[in-house]
């Protein structure tokens, strides 16, 4: 056989292999044991049609050519294919594993959010401490100089009323006392009540014999005023007497004070003021001065009473009764009261000091 003859030989093998291949795999793929030989008997059988195919011996050439049997290769082939498959050992197939069922995915929890986190804040530097001085050695203080005592500055007195004032401011508390529009007597404002009570001191032999209201009060301003009130002493022994008027001004008037026992010195300014002689001097107020000669009994009260009174050389006339007997302060020392007759600078005054005693017992405010 010639090359070309042989190779087309060989091709055709191939094919009818295939098909007859194909065809006893479509019967193979019905049973497991033999599909799992499949592929070797595949290879066993392509080793066998190669194999088969190479040994035929080319034919030397002849002369003659005698004809000869045409071998029956597809029946050669398939011969060899068996004995192939039959040599082959049988594979024991294993046993098919089961597939397992797939655990099915849980489903994905959803993220929660994260909790938003407040802003963190940021640290306040800290304020650096300044350094610490060092602390410098104490100096050794020096004693110091002693200072002098500071001399104490008396109050600087108030200056003092002259004379003129002093009698100027107490004129306005002195009242002439009439009885049957007859000037009879003086006196001296010495308290104000409400709003219009005027309180009046005298002395009591003034107005002791007659009715209250027979008595008048002329004042300094020239008003003139009824006497609605009247309380009057022993007009021998204590011959003080206390009369009220009514006033409609009386934040205008003045009211004289009492001097203290200790303001009651020998040889201390007398001041007499009241309405004298009025008949002769009329309205006009009189004024005499003298000193204080001496603080004794009245003379014309017995022993078994005990009325102070202030003598005074300070001229004392008939009119001045009830009037007041006053200081170099216009403080009041006295009430006018006597004077001896037939002489001359010798007049006395019930004291102030028993004044204020008797409008106290009396409960005369």
């Amino acid at each position: 056989m010639t090359g070309w003859r042989q190779r087309a030989l060989c091709g055709l093998l191939c094919y009818n292999h295939g098909v007859m291949t194909r065809r006893r795999y479509s019967q193979l793929r019905r049973s497991p044991a033999k599909t799992a030989r499949l592929p070797l008997l595949i290879l066993l059988t392509a080793i066998a049609i190669i194999a088969a195919a190479c040994q035929q011996p080319e034919a030397i050439p002849t002369p003659t050519l005698t004809p000869t049997a045409t071998p029956d290769l597809p029946a050669t082939v398939a011969a060899g294919v068996a004995r192939a498959i039959d040599g082959i050992p049988t594979v024991t197939p294993r046993p098919t594993v089961t597939p397992q069922p797939t655990a099915s995915p849980q489903p994905t929890a959803s993220p929660q959010p994260a909790p938003t986190l407040p802003p963190t804040t940021t640290p306040q530097p800290q304020p650096t401490a300044p350094p610490t001085a060092t602390p410098q050695p104490t100096p050794t203080s020096r004693p110091l100089p002693t200072a002098p005592p500071t001399a104490t500055i008396a109050p600087t007195p108030t200056p003092a009323l002259t004379l003129s004032q002093v009698i100027e401011r107490a004129k306005a508390s002195v009242v002439r006392i009439e009885w049957r529009n007859r000037s009879i007597g003086s006196g001296f404002i010495y308290k104000t009540s409400g709003t219009e009570r005027v309180r009046i001191i005298t002395n009591a032999h003034v107005v002791d014999f007659g009715a209250t209201p027979d008595f008048m009060v002329a004042m300094g301003d020239g008003s003139r005023h009824q006497v609605i009130s009247k309380r009057s002493g022993d007009s021998e022994i204590d011959d003080i007497a206390v009369i009220d008027i009514q006033h409609p001004s009386i934040a205008d008037l003045s009211v004289l004070p009492f001097a203290a026992a200790e303001q009651i010195g020998l040889g201390n300014t007398a001041i007499v003021l009241g309405y004298p002689i009025a008949n002769i001097l009329g309205d006009e107020i009189s004024i005499t001065s003298g000193v204080v000669s001496a603080v004794q009994e009245c003379p014309w009260v017995d022993d078994a009473h005990d009325v102070q009174c202030v003598r005074t050389d300070a001229a004392i006339n008939p009119g001045n009764s009830g009037g007041p007997l006053i200081n170099r302060d216009g403080e009041v020392i006295g009430i006018n009261t006597a004077i001896y007759t037939n002489t001359e600078g010798i007049g006395y005054a019930i004291a102030a000091p028993y004044i204020t005693q008797w409008l106290a017992d009396r409960y005369i405010e």
